[in-house]
């Protein structure tokens, strides 16, 4: 397992023990109202990540976090304004257009959420989960994964007691020039104009796609220290052979 970081959200600086980055340990709030740490967005601990409104996220340097080659990325999201098309979780190249996220479709309600992978000048690849019934006001576990050897990539969604949502265990192939050419930043929260607001919380990233299954088995732990030596039970053991099948 190679993880790259865990972040609990309950600041913007990263705490040495309860938190991990192999990379930035700063994050920097964006939007017309920036993104802020809030106890109104916690799903785990004390404070979450408050994104409300336009372009309104938080941010941290990529490098050492997140490859184009291969990676997995996890967070508790809770949307609060449904608005097709706006990320949730993002990570992008020094040109937009270089990027891997994962954004709303649909409405609340009979909503899904859809894996984008993306190099510029190139088409989008688009792996969706189906017939969700998605809607605001719930907790969701997003957990992701895409590798170019094989060109592979997962998008899973799980309930509030991490269960996985009927239609929400979705994998699919993409071609090279899908693959993003480079990759900057690593942000959670809308990026756009898509005046969409949700909560954030617990964010895992790594970059093997096997590190996908500790996610969900930790998705609620408060320290990186109840990380490390974890044991991968069952169910996340069947996610991770669908993976690598």
């Amino acid at each position: 397992m190679a993880l790259t970081l865990f972040w609990r959200c309950e600041g913007t600086t990263l705490d040495g023990t309860h938190d991990y980055s192999a990379g930035d340990t700063t994050a920097t709030a964006s939007g017309g109202t920036p993104a802020s740490i809030s106890a109104t967005a916690v799903k785990i601990g004390t404070n979450g990540i408050l994104c409300s409104g336009t372009n309104s996220n938080m941010a941290l340097d990529s490098a050492s976090i997140a490859a184009t080659a291969e990676g997995a990325f996890a967070a508790w999201v809770w949307v609060t304004t449904w608005v097709a098309g706006s990320s949730v979780i993002n990570v992008n190249g020094s040109n937009g257009n270089n990027r891997i996220r994962v954004v709303t479709i649909g409405t609340s309600g009979s909503g899904n959420f859809e894996l984008r992978c993306k190099q510029a000048g190139q088409t989008e690849r688009q792996i969706a989960t189906t017939a969700g019934n998605l809607a605001t006001g719930n907790w969701y576990f997003i957990v992701a994964t895409w590798k170019s050897a094989t060109t592979s990539a997962t998008l899973d969604v799980y309930d509030s007691s991490g269960t996985i949502i009927s239609g929400c265990a979705v994998s699919g192939t993409y071609a090279s020039t899908n693959v993003p050419a480079e990759l900057t930043t690593c942000k959670w929260g809308d990026e756009g104009a898509a005046n969409a607001s949700s909560y954030i919380d617990n964010i895992f990233w790594g970059s093997v796609i096997a590190d996908a299954a500790t996610f969900l088995t930790k998705r609620d732990i408060t320290s990186y220290t109840e990380y490390a030596g974890g044991s991968i039970l069952p169910h996340a053991m069947a996610h991770y052979r669908r993976m690598a099948a």
